[in-house]
């Protein structure tokens, strides 16, 4: 009686946590739809908007205004001696992006891997956290950080996105280090299911990777003329890219959190029809020894 008492509290006990697992699949399930719905959304116009920056910078033969010559670089990556690394600190500037929370699998570990194996390569890079998982991962390990956000809030907006990569833009001024990079190591989201770690330059922007998205040779009229548009354009552009991948990061997560309080769901039912069974086996051995001791018994008074 003793071992069936402390099954059924077993029972008991993984149907309670069965139960708040598949609650919490059911909202990250609507998290991940709603902003799924915005990335959906946001795809094409980032598609348009680089292809229209495109085609201005080709109509214009890569010149661009003067105050953002240092966003955008007209030539490829350059591998410098070890003597010009050494004297050139902070070469990379490094953002890393993971949840604030747990619950959501291999979401984190993946991501803050992939950081840790990028950022064992640079020379000093200066590194941005947002989130906590991984502001909490560099922090107790003594690990220098420029600047961190612990929380994204639950409704990601471009006013937000732009408010967050303000202070970055701020120090890429024209007399800067002309070698600096800005790098983000983000998941990108593919469907439900599937997600990739993605570690990507977000600047400076090269000139070829956008005038590559406008192969149409046309003729074409601006007005106003090309550079004023693409003074409007270009902060716009970088503010839409790093929106993007905010939203990319933050679906990815809550599809990982639904994916782990799924299997977590499937597994609490897997342990409940076992301990089902070995409740139903240790009532039955119960019975059994009972029906023994009275037939025993009954034997003996004859």
């Amino acid at each position: 009686m003793a071992n069936t008492r402390t099954i059924k509290r077993k029972i008991r006990s993984v149907n309670n946590i069965k139960k708040i697992t598949r609650a919490m699949e059911m909202v990250s399930a609507a998290k991940m739809k709603k902003a799924q719905g915005k990335l959906l959304t946001l795809r094409p116009y980032t598609a348009r908007l680089t292809h229209a920056l495109g085609r201005l910078l080709a109509a214009s033969a890569g010149k661009i205004p003067s105050e953002y010559a240092h966003l955008i670089s007209h030539d490829e990556p350059k591998t410098i001696s070890l003597s010009e690394l050494s004297a050139t600190p902070n070469l990379k500037t490094i953002i890393v992006i993971t949840s604030g929370k747990g619950l959501c699998g291999s979401y984190n570990a993946n991501i803050i891997r992939t950081a840790v194996n990028f950022t064992s390569q640079q020379n000093n890079p200066e590194i941005i956290t947002i989130g906590r998982k991984i502001y909490d991962y560099f922090h107790h390990r003594g690990v220098p950080i420029k600047s961190s956000c612990l929380n994204l809030p639950i409704d990601i907006t471009l006013a937000f996105a732009q408010d967050l990569i303000k202070p970055v833009l701020k120090e890429l001024r024209p007399d800067a280090i002309r070698h600096r990079e800005i790098w983000v190591v983000y998941s990108e989201f593919v469907n439900a299911m599937i997600s990739k770690v993605r570690v990507k330059q977000f600047l400076p922007i090269q000139v070829n990777s956008l005038m590559e998205s406008d192969k149409q040779s046309i003729d074409c009229l601006f007005e106003p003329e090309s550079q004023q548009i693409i003074r409007l354009l270009l902060p716009r552009y970088i503010n839409v890219i790093f929106y993007q991948m905010l939203l990319e990061a933050v679906t990815s997560e809550h599809s990982a959190r639904m994916l782990a309080m799924r299997n977590a769901t499937e597994n609490a039912s897997e342990v409940i029809d076992s301990l089902t069974l070995s409740f139903n086996k240790a009532r039955q051995a119960g019975i059994t020894k009972e029906l023994l001791d009275i037939v025993g018994g009954a034997e003996a008074m004859r």
